[in-house]
C-alpha cells in the first residue's frame, strides 16, 4: 500500500516532482565534477572533459529518470487506457439494455395498443370514429417503428445474433429507405466469420458516426463502404461525397468543441492497437479507412 501511495504522490504533485528532479541533477552534476579531476587524466583536452561530463551524467541519470518519470507515465497510460476500455464496454451494455427495454416493453405495448385499436374499429359502425381510429392506429405505428429504429441505433440486435456484416446491410438498408442516399456497399470475406465483440463493436459504430457526420454535417449524397478481410488485418474504408472538412483542425478542436465523434473513433480503434485516417478537404468528401489487425485463427 505504502509503495501504491508513493507512485499516486509522483502522479498527483507535479511540481514536487519538479522539485525532486531539479534536486537529483544538481546532486549528480556535483558528483560529476567532483569526480572529473580525479577520472581524467590531466593531459585531456576540453571537448574529452565535456564528453566524458556528458556521458557520466547521462548514464547517473537514466536509471532515476526511469523510476520516477516513464514508470509511472506508463501506468497511468495503462490505467487510462483499461478504464476507457471500461467505459465504453459498460456504455454497450447499458445501450444493449435500453435498446432491450424499449423493444420488449414499449415495443410490446404500443402492438397491443394498436391491436386493440383494430379491435375497436372493426366493431365501430360510426364512420367518423373508425377514421378516429385509423388515424389512432397509424400514430400507433409510427411510434412503434420509431422506437424499433431508436432501438437500432442504441445496440442492434443482429450485430450481437448474427455478425458485423448483416449490421452493416441492415444499417446501410436503413439509411438508403430513411434517408433517400445512394449506398454501396461492398463486404468482402465478412459473411461467414465472426470476430470478437469488441471488434465488431468498434466497425459498427465508426460506420455508424462517419455516416451519421455525412449526413448531417457533410450533406453527403452518396455513401460507399467497403469492408474486407486481409491476411493480418481487417480493413475499413467509407466515402461520402459531401462537402468534406479540415481533419487536423477537426481533431485539435474536437474537445474543445464538444464534437466527440472523431475523438471517439480514434480512442476506439486504439484500444484494438488499429491504426485511423481521415483524409478529406473542402469540397472534396470524406474517407475514413480503419485498420484492424485481426491474424487468422489456425484450425
Amino acid at each position: 500500500m505504502k509503495a501504491t501511495r508513493t507512485k499516486v504522490w509522483y502522479i498527483l504533485k507535479p511540481w514536487r516532482l519538479f522539485l525532486v528532479v531539479m534536486g537529483l541533477i544538481f546532486a549528480v552534476e556535483a558528483a560529476v565534477m567532483l569526480l572529473l579531476p580525479v577520472l581524467l587524466p590531466t593531459s585531456a583536452t576540453t571537448f574529452h572533459t565535456a564528453v566524458f561530463d556528458a556521458c557520466l551524467l547521462t548514464g547517473m541519470l537514466a536509471p532515476a529518470m526511469w523510476w520516477l518519470i516513464i514508470r509511472p507515465l506508463r501506468s497511468l497510460i495503462a490505467t487510462r487506457t483499461e478504464l476507457l476500455a471500461r467505459v465504453l464496454t459498460a456504455q454497450e451494455e447499458e445501450r444493449g439494455r435500453i435498446a432491450r427495454d424499449l423493444h420488449d416493453s414499449l415495443g410490446q405495448s404500443l402492438t397491443c395498443l394498436t391491436v386493440g385499436l383494430r379491435a375497436v374499429e372493426e366493431r365501430s359502425t360510426d364512420a367518423d370514429v373508425r377514421q378516429h381510429l385509423q388515424e389512432l392506429r397509424r400514430v400507433g405505428a409510427d411510434a412503434h417503428q420509431e422506437i424499433r429504429r431508436l432501438a437500432t441505433g442504441l445496440r442492434p440486435s443482429v450485430l450481437d445474433d448474427v455478425g458485423l456484416s448483416a449490421a452493416l446491410e441492415r444499417h446501410f438498408d436503413d439509411i438508403h429507405k430513411v434517408q433517400g442516399l445512394v449506398t454501396k456497399l461492398d463486404l468482402r470475406g465478412l459473411s461467414i466469420e465472426r470476430f470478437p465483440r469488441d471488434i465488431e463493436t468498434t466497425l459498427y459504430r465508426i460506420v455508424q458516426e462517419a455516416t451519421s457526420n455525412a449526413i448531417r454535417h457533410g450533406g453527403a449524397t452518396e455513401i460507399q463502404l467497403v469492408v474486407q478481410r486481409n491476411a493480418k488485418t481487417l480493413e475499413l474504408v467509407l466515402h461520402d461525397n459531401g462537402c468534406g472538412f479540415d481533419p487536423i483542425a477537426a481533431f485539435r478542436g474536437c474537445r474543445e468543441s464538444r464534437s466527440f465523434g472523431l475523438c471517439s473513433m480514434r480512442e476506439r480503434v486504439d484500444l484494438l492497437s488499429g491504426t485511423l485516417h481521415v483524409d478529406s478537404a473542402i469540397g472534396a468528401g470524406t474517407t475514413v479507412k480503419v485498420q484492424i489487425p485481426v491474424p487468422y485463427q489456425s484450425a
